[in-house]
């Protein structure tokens, strides 16, 4: 859902209709309903006001094949977490929601490797009095990547019989 996130306010030279233009996009990607769809919200902004999550519920208002990603989970306002929205409590997903620790960009200026960025990215969620006791796969870039590998298989092993039907459907259709 994050493609080029959804764009509101033209900047530069950008198009006066980029709203438009970026949310047909985002549709026109995540309107198959063999699509999975990975809702990128910043955990610093509030879930009601999520563009990306208005949409995924316009898209899939079971949220049966969608996946809720938050970013910036360590800017987050003090006093405020998102315990409730990772143990998928408030707005719920099929697949629930993972939070992850955005590089800075003063991380990226600096050139420093992204494997030191993903180890302190493991011991800001270790070492959290929220986030560490969650259960297993609630958070970090790594727990992102093995659950949508697994939501990925998954889907690609239920979905080819039909596409390989539909394959041979096109193609006798041709003949």
């Amino acid at each position: 859902m994050d493609l080029p996130g959804i764009t509101s306010i033209p900047v530069g030279k950008q198009p006066t209709n980029i709203y438009e233009i970026t949310k047909e996009m985002v549709l026109s990607y995540i309107k198959d309903e063999r699509s999975i769809i990975l809702c990128v919200i910043p955990a610093n902004q509030d879930l009601a006001v999520s563009e990306a999550l208005k949409i995924t519920q316009e898209t899939d208002p079971r949220g049966s094949r969608s996946l809720g990603c938050l970013t910036k989970i360590d800017i987050m306002d003090r006093g405020t977490n998102a315990r409730q929205i990772l143990l998928n409590e408030e707005i719920p997903l099929k697949y629930g929601y993972v939070a992850i620790k955005n590089r800075s960009q003063q991380d990226i200026n600096d050139n420093i490797p992204v494997a030191k960025s993903l180890e302190e990215e493991r011991r800001y969620f270790s070492t959290s009095p929220v986030y560490s006791t969650l259960p297993p796969g609630c958070t970090g870039t790594q727990a992102l990547t093995d659950k949508i590998t697994k939501i990925l298989y998954t889907q690609i092993k239920e979905s080819m019989p039909k596409i390989i039907e539909e394959i041979s459907h096109k193609a006798a259709e041709i003949k």
